[in-house]
């Protein structure tokens, strides 16, 4: 059994990590149901599988791991546009990937869903902040476990500036990172009803950053895996 990191539900507060990988993603480790019993495990109340390009999670047994361990499951997906990633929640269909943030955004939006800005100031996969300006986001992630402090604070600022909603994830490829960073939520059993806390900037956001010594490792083995791909972003 994990330790948990935090009281769920505290002062009527929800905690999910809205941003972890399954073995779906190219970088992906962990099985599916191993993700979900182990956010169960350490407290949380809500998890997003976001994998890159693809929702097969949700296609090999997702909702029912989360139905079996009694965690609220949002429906995500990291996308690949032509500027960055981008994530979305709250749907049940692909939208298109490797287009236009703002084709990606409209298409998410279309699906009933909702779109955010994934670490927006990450070098390569970020879509930067002249784009967060330009298109509708629902909301920015201004708290990513994988990022530095300087970039989160700055999507942060960016994200108050814009009146943008809050989301915090961990960016979790491994059990070990699942929960390091948080998204608070008003307590809720509705999915639509959560979603709706983002886009109100209802939600609050709390977890670590990326370490300096992390930081280092966590360059060379992007620049190994840039370099592998032919020097194309995921």
């Amino acid at each position: 059994m994990s330790q948990k990191l935090f009281v769920p539900r505290e002062n009527g507060k929800m905690r999910g990590d809205m941003h972890v990988h399954s073995i779906y993603s190219p970088d992906g480790k962990e099985k599916v149901e191993d993700i979900i019993r182990h956010a169960k495990e350490i407290g949380l109340d809500i998890i997003s599988i976001t994998d890159h390009n693809t929702m097969k999670a949700y296609d090999n047994g997702a909702d029912a791991a989360a139905e079996k361990y009694g965690i609220i499951l949002i429906h995500g997906i990291e996308i690949s546009t032509k500027q960055g990633h981008v994530l979305a929640y709250g749907i049940r269909e692909m939208p298109p990937i490797r287009k236009s943030v703002r084709e990606t955004v409209e298409a998410i939006q279309r699906l009933g869903g909702i779109a955010v800005a994934a670490h927006p100031f990450r070098l390569i996969s970020g879509v930067g902040a002249i784009v967060v300006r330009k298109e509708n986001f629902d909301g920015i992630e201004v708290r990513n476990a994988r990022s530095t402090f300087a970039d989160n604070h700055l999507a942060n600022i960016l994200a108050t500036s814009q009146k943008k909603g809050f989301t915090a994830g961990s960016d979790a490829h491994a059990l070990e990172n699942i929960g390091l960073a948080r998204t608070v939520f008003p307590e809720s059993h509705d999915i639509a009803e959560l979603l709706n806390y983002i886009r109100e900037r209802k939600t609050e956001v709390e977890g670590k950053s990326r370490s300096i010594r992390d930081t280092f490792v966590y360059a060379s083995r992007s620049l190994r895996n840039w370099s592998a791909r032919g020097f194309h972003r995921i």
